[in-house]
This record gives C-alpha cells, sequence and structure tokens, in this order.
C-alpha cells in the first residue's frame, strides 16, 4: 500500500461552529489554548467523513487518488493524522501562521517551530484520539509520500524523521514550495514550473505530483523511482511565469468582493480571485477565501 499524506484545508462543506475554532479558544498562552483545544475536541461529536468535509481543488484531486493500492490521509491541525473515513466534526485551525486561527502565535520562527510540534505531539497522543497511525506506522506498511505546506512539514518534523528512519527508501517530500532546512533531503526535485505540465492552480502542484508519483507500482517505489520520475516531469516544464501585481489591503479586496456580489450573488471564491488577478492585482488564494467568507455579503 502507498499512503499520500496531504494537508487540511480551510475550505469545508459546512462551517464550524465558533467554540471549534482556535479563535474561540484561549488565546493568552499557547500552553492554554493548547489544553482548551484538546478538552474542546474531546467532547466534540464527529458527524462529518473527512473525505465530504474539506474542499478545494487539492482536496477534490487527494479524494481519488484513494483506492485499493493508494490510501490518503490528512495532517489536521485540529485533529492529528486522520484517514478518509474518519469522522469529526467541522473546525477552523491551521498551523499556517498570520491567519486568526493560527495555533501559534510566536512571534520568532524558533518559537513558531516548537509550539507547532508541540500541537503535534499533543494531537497525536491525546486520550481521545480514536486511531492510533503515525507517519512511522504508515511507513512501516508502505512507501509514504507528504503533499503538506512548509508550516504543517514543520509541525509533523519529529514524526517525518521518524518515519524516514522506519523506511528511510520509501518516504519522499512531494512539496513544490519551501521546506524545513533539514527536510530538504527528503524534498523530490521540483518547483512551481511543474503546473505546466501538471495543470491545475500552484496551490494544487504538489498533490498533483503526488499523483503521479502514486503511479509507480509499490514494489518499484523509492527515493530513486521518485526522483527519475519527477525529473522527467520537470524535463517537459516551461519556464515559470512571473506576474508584477500590485498587493492591495484587506479592506480593498473586501470592498473589491462585495461589488461584485452585489451584481452576481452567486459568484464563487474561485471566480473572484481569478478577475481580480487578470485585473493586475495580488492575493494569496487562502486570503482572499478569508475576506470572501468574512466580506459584508459572506455567508
Amino acid at each position: 500500500m502507498i499512503h499520500v499524506v496531504v494537508s487540511c484545508a480551510e475550505r469545508k462543506s459546512h462551517p464550524a461552529s465558533s467554540a471549534l475554532t482556535v479563535s474561540g479558544v484561549e488565546r493568552r498562552t499557547f500552553d492554554a489554548r493548547l489544553t482548551k483545544w484538546l478538552q474542546v475536541v474531546a467532547s466534540a461529536r464527529g458527524d462529518h467523513k473527512v473525505a465530504d468535509l474539506y474542499q478545494g481543488e487539492h482536496w477534490s484531486i487527494a479524494r481519488a487518488l484513494a483506492s485499493d493500492a493508494v490510501s490518503v490521509w490528512t495532517a489536521s491541525a485540529g485533529f492529528g493524522l486522520l484517514s478518509l473515513e474518519d469522522l469529526i466534526p467541522s473546525y477552523d485551525a491551521t498551523f499556517s501562521p498570520g491567519h486568526a486561527n493560527s495555533v501559534s502565535c510566536a512571534q520568532t520562527t524558533a518559537g513558531r517551530r516548537s509550539e507547532l510540534g508541540e500541537w503535534w505531539r499533543a494531537l497525536q497522543t491525546r486520550p481521545s484520539r480514536s486511531r492510533g497511525e503515525t507517519l512511522a506506522s504508515l511507513a512501516a506498511d508502505g512507501p509514504v509520500i507528504i503533499a503538506a505546506s512548509q508550516p504543517y512539514l514543520q509541525a509533523m518534523h519529529d514524526e517525518i524523521m521518524c518515519a524516514h528512519d522506519q523506511a528511510s527508501h520509501a518516504l519522499v517530500v512531494s512539496t513544490a514550495g519551501p521546506v524545513p532546512s533539514d527536510l530538504s533531503h527528503l524534498r523530490l526535485p521540483c518547483d512551481g514550473r511543474l503546473r505546466s505540465v501538471l495543470g491545475g492552480s500552484m496551490g494544487a502542484v504538489s498533490v498533483r505530483l503526488a499523483k503521479e508519483l502514486a503511479g509507480i507500482p509499490e514494489r518499484e517505489f523509492s527515493m530513486a523511482s521518485a526522483v527519475e520520475r519527477t525529473e522527467r516531469l520537470m524535463a517537459d516544464c516551461a519556464p515559470l511565469q512571473r506576474f508584477d501585481r500590485k498587493k492591495l489591503s484587506d479592506r480593498e479586496i473586501a470592498d473589491f468582493i462585495d461589488s461584485r456580489r452585489r451584481g452576481t450573488a452567486n459568484t464563487s471564491a474561485s471566480q473572484l480571485l481569478r478577475e481580480l488577478r487578470d485585473s493586475g492585482m495580488a492575493c494569496e488564494q487562502s486570503r482572499f477565501r478569508r475576506l470572501f467568507a468574512t466580506s459584508g455579503l459572506g455567508q
């Protein structure tokens, strides 16, 4: 069995109650926030399948990967390592910095690294956890492909290293963006240029690469075979297109969203983000979705 591990998604099929958002729990100190969060998730009712809860492009690809030969897992900032079949409530928690529901509010890189690791360990060892899987237990069963962003890799760092010790020849990181420096030896030789070959948005390049790698037969899967396939894909890539877009404030973006939604109530966040970027303006996807959800006409 090949195991693919992807980051959780901010976009979900059901809204989270305020009690199940990191911004809604204790914020004075990290320890107090973590303690309160563990209490909240321990008593929360799991009423959504992981496979149905997460939404968006990278999750639609991840879902489609699941088969008799490939298992899909998510690294959840709210609940730890989850399978597609696990039942959880909708929630808002992220390892990404600069977000209202970021689990860490540390002001230094070292502080964030420490808090992310501590948060992940606490989720993985909480008494209320229904499963006991770790990255190491997955690696003991078969090859592991991790398609996660840098903050999620940082949170899982110790587990990744333990899994690497378990099966160093068959654990790879398919992340196209930056990774923690001490995990660089696990990162495949890829970058955003892969979008020209794999298609889709820049945010889904890593999971699209994971899809390509999952096509390697399990018995042939290794770091060497994953590198070889990645290098073949990279050889066909066009140069990365650069855009000199103007950055906007949150207020300016919210005003743009409101003005467009007044005229077309059913306009999606993806459509509006494309319109914004086509007009020469810049906004990161998760930031735009957050402002779309909280705009004056948001739901």
